[in-house]
């Protein structure tokens, strides 16, 4: 929201400040992602908000997971909130 705001040159004072929370992409793969209902589905029964996408070329989004909280603990290593996701994605 502030991003359009800004590019749209609009009064961004009155925007909500995010203290925590995150998100991660799936992308599609040239092999191709098999049962992502059920990955969808398992992700959303752990409390994590999924906005599929209907893109098929290679590296483009598949799911736009996203978390309440914080998903990575240091540069490059998940906290226990981002392995949790890997697990329901894998």
């Amino acid at each position: 929201e502030a991003h359009i705001k800004a590019l749209l040159e609009l009064d961004v004072k009155e925007l909500t400040e995010i203290e925590d929370g995150a998100q991660i992409i799936l992308r599609n793969t040239e092999h191709g992602t098999q049962n992502m209902e059920q990955i969808t589905d398992k992700l959303k029964e752990n409390n994590f908000n999924v906005i599929k996408y209907n893109n098929t070329k290679p590296g483009s989004d598949l799911l736009r997971i996203q978390s309440k909280t914080s998903i990575i603990k240091s540069h490059n290593e998940f906290n226990s909130t981002g392995e949790k996701i890997l697990n329901l994605i894998a």
